[in-house]
Formats: structure tokens, C-alpha cells, sequence
């Protein structure tokens, strides 16, 4: 049995910073940064916002795109979109005050920001029917309100909803045998299932018990 060891001790190697790039912003950082793709050359790049709420678009060398200011923290997952349907894609969200569309150079798309009636209780959901990117953007707002928006910005026409309670989680979409189910709870568990119209396509008695950390299916 032969066994041999080799090692080696250098007090003047220095180790190899891995980091492939980094970058200085004005203020810390507590948003999950959103990787997107650039509809140019589709390579990855990254947006996030700061403690400051500025939002930056950084490319894949760490290079500072555009730096942008919000008067508030962002709520919502940030969604890219092709508004115009022409293969360019821009970057929607909301906070709790206003709906935002932004595209690739860090301009506001015409229409936006759309300030909200209320101050939304959660972040937007985008919903793509017929997957023809005519999107709608469903948001929550105080006093139990879902606003219906269109990619422009405009509200929806035939919709309307109100329920009982403040709706804080987010709102999702199913479709089963054909039919549209728009599922959205109120803080205290109350679950309405809507149509595309906003009416009750389902009513449920049963209060349904969540936390955060729960999802919840149909």
C-alpha cells in the first residue's frame, strides 16, 4: 500500500477574487434583484431597486444602464411585457400608490405612472387570456377593490368587484375546461373565484387558512 501527499504552503499567494464584476450604488439593498432580458441581443441583465427608492438597470458586465427615482418601494414582482406587441419589452410594477411601465432606456411609457384611487394591499398580477399580449393587470387596492387595467393603463370596461375585506394575497389565474377562474383572498381567508367580468363564478362558504408562506391552488 502506497500513499503520497503533496503540499504546498506559499505565505505570498494571494487568492483569487472570484467575483466576476461589482458595482457602487448610493444605498443598500433589500429587493430581490429581477434578472430580465435584453430584447436587443437578449443577453441577461439585472433590475433592482435601492433603500433610496431608486431602481437601476444593469448589463451583464456591471454596467449601470440607468438609474431612475420612485417616490416608494416596489410591491410586485417586476414583470417584462411587450406593450405595443412589437418584440420590445418593458418592465411593470406597481408600489403601493401607482402602477408603473418603464421600458429598456429608463423612460416612463406614455400613460404611466397611473396613480391609484387607494393604496393597493398587494402586488399586481398580469394575466394574458388568450396569449396574444393583450395583457390585464389586476391590483388590489383598500376597501376591499380589484382594479382592472388594460397595458395601457386604462381601466377595464365591464369590470367591477368589491368584497368584504382588504385582499392582501396575490391574486391568481386558472383555467379549467375552457373557463377563466380569477382567485383572490382577503386577509381574513375569504376566497372569491371571479370571471373575466369580475363577477362570482363560484361561491365558496369555507374560509380558507393561510399564512405568507402558503400557496394556495384550485
Amino acid at each position: 500500500l502506497f500513499e503520497s501527499i503533496y503540499l504546498n504552503y506559499n505565505p505570498s499567494e494571494k487568492k483569487e477574487n472570484q467575483i466576476l464584476w461589482e458595482v457602487q450604488l448610493d444605498t443598500t439593498v433589500d429587493f430581490k434583484p429581477k434578472v430580465t432580458v435584453n430584447h436587443v441581443n437578449f443577453a441577461n441583465e439585472i433590475f433592482f431597486q435601492d433603500h433610496a427608492n431608486n431602481i437601476y438597470l444593469i448589463d451583464n458586465k456591471g454596467n449601470i444602464l440607468w438609474k431612475k427615482q420612485l417616490t416608494d418601494p416596489i410591491v410586485s414582482e417586476v414583470y417584462q411585457i411587450d406593450v405595443y406587441n412589437n418584440n420590445k419589452l418593458q418592465y411593470l410594477f406597481n408600489t403601493t400608490t401607482a402602477l408603473y411601465l418603464v421600458d429598456r432606456k429608463g423612460r416612463y411609457v406614455e400613460g404611466y405612472p397611473v396613480k391609484f384611487p387607494y393604496l393597493a394591499t398587494n402586488g399586481i398580477a398580469v394575466l394574458d387570456y388568450d396569449k396574444e399580449r393583450d395583457y390585464r393587470i389586476l391590483v388590489a387596492l383598500e376597501g376591499g377593490l380589484i382594479y382592472n387595467y388594460d397595458r395601457f393603463g386604462k381601466t377595464v370596461k365591464g369590470w367591477k368587484f368589491k368584497g368584504s375585506d382588504d385582499i392582501t394575497y396575490p391574486i391568481k389565474h386558472f383555467v379549467l375546461n375552457g373557463k377563466d377562474y380569477i382567485v383572490a383572498l382577503t386577509e381574513t381567508g375569504i376566497p372569491y373565484v371571479l370571471n373575466r367580468r369580475g363577477e362570482v363564478r363560484l361561491k365558496l362558504k369555507s374560509r380558507v387558512p393561510l399564512s405568507p408562506e402558503n400557496e394556495y391552488f384550485l
